[in-house]
């Protein structure tokens, strides 16, 4: 999402520069952790790269445009987030040796339920009233079609 603004305000070269960064440091890591510990490293390098250059896209909007593209509320995801994992977790455990497609299936319907149960409450007010109209038109709209 921050690299869109970089490139919707003109800094094309600069988002150049952060993904042949990115690139680099992926590559430079994927080597020795996947030597180390297999595609469990491949992915450690590859959510490291990731989450760097996130945080370098972020620390330059900062400072070559002048905004902050996020807010303290945003914090208040970081629970639904969290028991969304540990539902997520629970259910992969919990599935000893199913199927791949069982244990994909469970483990993304537990945290998807976890994480819809509990966003509504870390949403400000404003967005939580948006959320409950929207959520009334689609009744309306499922519904209410077939009373007509």
């Amino acid at each position: 999402s921050v690299g869109f603004v970089l490139i919707m305000t003109g800094f094309t070269g600069v988002d150049l520069v952060d993904n042949v960064l990115g690139v680099l440091v992926l590559v430079g890591l994927a080597f020795p952790l996947t030597a180390a510990f297999g595609i469990e490293g491949t992915a450690v390098a590859a959510a490291v790269g990731m989450a760097a250059l996130k945080v370098l896209r972020l620390v330059q909007v900062r400072r070559l445009v002048g905004i902050q593209p996020y807010e303290r509320a945003y914090l208040r995801l970081a629970v639904p987030a969290g028991v969304a994992t540990l539902a997520a977790v629970a259910a992969q455990a919990g599935l000893g040796d199913a199927a791949w497609w069982v244990s994909l299936s469970a483990t993304a319907a537990a945290g998807l339920l976890a994480y819809a149960a509990l966003v509504p409450l870390a949403l400000p007010d404003s967005e939580r009233i948006a959320l409950r109209t929207q959520l009334r038109r689609l009744q309306g709209g499922v519904f209410g079609a077939g009373d007509a």
